[in-house]
């Protein structure tokens, strides 16, 4: 007694002290780990945006972590790009992101929280995240929903294949085919500009966690492509290389590593170097 009489507070500053050290994540191996900056790997595209002609890879691009992803505040922060696309309602298109959901967008929690929408002023389409699960919908079509993992790092992909008068959407998750329901005939109105973080028809909306290594490809990638990019990591590159649109990596800026030069404005974005809480390496 007299032991804990004389040392019971400093017991107890020590315990706190190392709590808070974990829930920073210091005792995470990831916080010793190097970790890339923003464009240290990128898209080369020696003949301009949009071409194709001797289109590669340049820089350390094995997948290393990001030293930062982009923290959205679920109360107005977004990033809107230049990027419109797709451009014909019958063209295909694939959406790949890093997410963490840390909670709901909304205080009552009913509503999705955009993480890549796109609209062209009266219609668009969008693939959300709620506190129970996610959502791919159109304002032409039906709404395609299925689970998503809560306060945890994730891989979120969508793949839309329109055909003729019925629509094919595949998700995946950690490079898992998610059970979906199947969808109607959509007719996406185009082109649309696309955000980051936020559904454009409402602030509301917006997502409340952090998002990173965002791809747009137009094309509908294969299960085997979608595992491909989860195994890689939430620091991958784009692997079909030839049908890559658009790719935020989200690290310190909203800029567009695709050679495409889609860059991103910022609105109240953060980002921040302690994201790897609740990360796992493939």
């Amino acid at each position: 007694m007299e032991y804990l009489t004389t040392y019971g507070w400093a017991i107890i500053i020590i315990a706190i002290a190392v709590a808070t050290l974990y829930s920073l994540g210091v005792f995470n191996s990831n916080f010793f780990s190097a970790k890339a900056t923003a464009g240290s790997c990128q898209v080369s595209r020696p003949y301009g945006p949009n071409t194709l002609e001797y289109i590669s890879l340049q820089g350390v691009c094995s997948g290393e972590e990001p030293q930062y992803v982009a923290q959205f505040n679920g109360a107005g922060s977004y990033i809107s790009t230049s990027a419109n696309f797709p451009t014909s309602n019958t063209e295909s298109f694939t959406v790949s992101a890093w997410i963490y959901i840390a909670g709901p967008c909304e205080a009552d929690g009913t509503f999705y929280c955009g993480v890549v929408d796109a609209d062209n002023g009266a219609e668009g389409w969008g693939l959300m995240a709620g506190t129970t699960d996610a959502d791919f919908w159109t304002d032409a079509g039906h709404d395609v929903e299925f689970a998503v993992p809560q306060k945890q790092w994730v891989n979120l992909l969508v793949t839309y294949a329109p055909s003729g008068t019925s629509s094919v959407v595949d998700a995946y998750i950690d490079g898992k085919e998610a059970t979906v329901g199947s969808p109607p005939s959509i007719t996406l109105p185009m082109p649309f500009t696309l955000q980051i973080g936020e559904a454009r028809q409402s602030s509301d909306m917006t997502f409340n966690g952090f998002i990173s290594n965002v791809q747009l490809y137009n094309t509908s990638l294969s299960a085997n492509t979608a595992l491909a990019l989860y195994d890689e990591g939430i620091g991958g590159a784009p692997i079909e290389l030839e049908n890559l649109v658009g790719w935020w990596q989200l690290n310190g800026n909203a800029d567009d590593y695709s050679g495409n030069g889609y860059n991103g404005n910022a609105n109240s974005v953060k980002y921040s170097s302690g994201w790897y809480t609740g990360y796992t390496q493939p």
